[in-house]
């Protein structure tokens, strides 16, 4: 069994062309009309794929079933033999797979369906399918995805390049920010979600782009969590979040606001986090990139926001210009005002001499780490077999914690104001409502969004 994408080397294989596939299924079943065949690339590719491999690459049987409703069964074909492959990941060997499988359906439906491996090297992009009837199709994958999918309280984000997780609608997360700048970004976003109709009377393009500026533990990806359950509990969007690693590319990006851009009901939601390692961590590249943001024929109905720990490593063809990202926010440091309103929420039953102490000697510190003096506390408490942090044990985490924060490059400290992220019109000075971030000492990447283990 061969390791595949296992080093960022590309690995070379033998892939075919529409074309070429094609002509293999004429030869093969000629019984088939020719205009029957079609190459099809599921709505939801990185779901599809992942719920066909779930289905039928890791199960070694011959034949099974979907919900009581659909039947499978594999065929053995010589000219494209059933092979299961592994992708160098947590998941099985045989979670990728080509072949062909037979599809029936209670109501007489029936059809081929041929996984293969394109003239790019991928599989699970395209499948061959001896049925043009696309209503069938859909009703067939959607029943694949939801008997592949753990059902779970809260609101399902998909994960493209990750398994997809559930984000709990209730948190007790406390979101901190410069005043006004939460009513700004949820103002933008309610205007977004909320008026479509005026942008079409205005004849206005129904999309947008906001990215999020700051060093790490200041609240950007706490800002996504809290506008995923807004925009999905207010507007009832679907949230997409692209996960960036090496084997993404532009059929990824292009897929997944395809993917968000296809639901009738209600605008989608696209996260991309750390954009500044969009194109250097990945296959994507430059023109790939401003071409699926850009597009001849740009698909609307989507929020795109992105977020970024190193502002200056972004393309300026990306945050200089309206339309991409049409707004940037400044994720800062807190100052000492905030420090205060955190640590007087985070300790409330500390006296208030203390908390004012804490709030002037964690200058430079960001939220993560005042969390971190919190949680400090607490764990010295529990030590001491108490229910509650006292006084001396918030001492304690702050002496512990200055002398990390003085020796550790963690990015918790930045430097120098070096320019500015975002773009100036002609016929408008530059608001300092939210002056630009100085840059993170640190180049650390952040615990990413869905920073967690194999669900599946």
């Amino acid at each position: 069994m061969k390791q595949e994408f296992a080093t960022h080397e590309p690995v070379r294989r033998e892939g075919h062309t529409s074309v070429d596939m094609l002509l293999l299924l004429r030869a093969r079943f000629p019984d088939v009309l020719t205009n029957e065949w079609m190459n099809w690339e599921p709505g939801g590719q990185y779901r599809a794929a992942h719920a066909l491999g779930m289905m039928i690459g890791l199960n070694t049987d011959k034949k099974g079933t979907i919900d009581d409703y659909w039947s499978w069964e594999r065929w053995g074909w010589p000219d494209y033999p059933d092979v299961r492959c592994w992708d160098g990941s947590y998941r099985q060997p045989g979670y990728h797979w080509t072949g062909l499988v037979e599809i029936s359906g209670q109501k007489g439906e029936n059809f081929k369906l041929v996984s293969y491996i394109n003239s790019s090297g991928y599989l699970g992009y395209e499948y061959f399918v001896s049925t043009r009837d696309l209503e069938v199709l859909h009703t067939f994958i959607t029943a694949v995805i939801e008997a592949t999918t753990e059902k779970e309280e809260g609101i399902l984000v998909q994960v493209w390049g990750d398994d997809d997780f559930y984000l709990p609608t209730v948190t007790n997360e406390h979101l901190l920010l410069p005043e006004g700048m939460k009513v700004d970004i949820e103002t933008q976003v309610d205007a977004f979600f909320g008026q479509k109709e005026l942008y079409k009377k205005l004849n206005i393009r129904y999309r947008r782009g906001f990215l999020l500026v700051g060093s790490p533990g200041n609240g950007k990806t706490m800002m996504i969590r809290h506008l995923i359950r807004k925009c999905s509990l207010a507007y009832g969007a679907d949230a997409h979040i692209l996960n960036v690693n090496r084997r993404v590319s532009e059929v990824d990006i292009t897929g997944i606001i395809r993917e968000a851009s296809e639901n009738p009901d209600a605008p989608g939601l696209v996260i991309l986090e750390d954009m500044d390692s969009l194109t250097r961590e990945s296959q994507l590249t430059r023109a790939g990139l401003l071409g699926v943001m850009d597009g001849v024929e740009p698909r609307e109905g989507i929020l795109i926001i992105g977020t970024t720990n190193n502002p200056e490593d972004i393309d300026p063809a990306l945050v200089h210009r309206p339309s991409r990202f049409d707004r940037v926010w400044h994720f800062k440091l807190p100052e000492l005002e905030m420090r205060r309103s955190y640590i007087d929420w985070a300790m409330p039953h500390i006296k208030e001499s203390t908390r004012t102490k804490v709030a002037k000697k964690t200058k430079d510190w960001s939220f993560a780490y005042l969390n971190e003096l919190r949680t400090t506390a607490f764990i010295l408490a529990i030590h001491d077999h108490r229910e509650e942090p006292t006084e001396q044990d918030v001492i304690d985490a702050l002496k512990l914690l200055e002398s990390q924060f003085k020796t550790a490059e963690t990015g918790a400290v930045e430097e120098k104001e070096r320019g500015k992220v975002g773009f100036e019109s002609d016929n408008e000075e530059p608001s300092d409502e939210y002056p630009p971030i100085a840059q993170p000492r640190s180049r650390n990447k952040k615990a990413g969004f869905g920073a967690r283990g194999p669900r599946r």
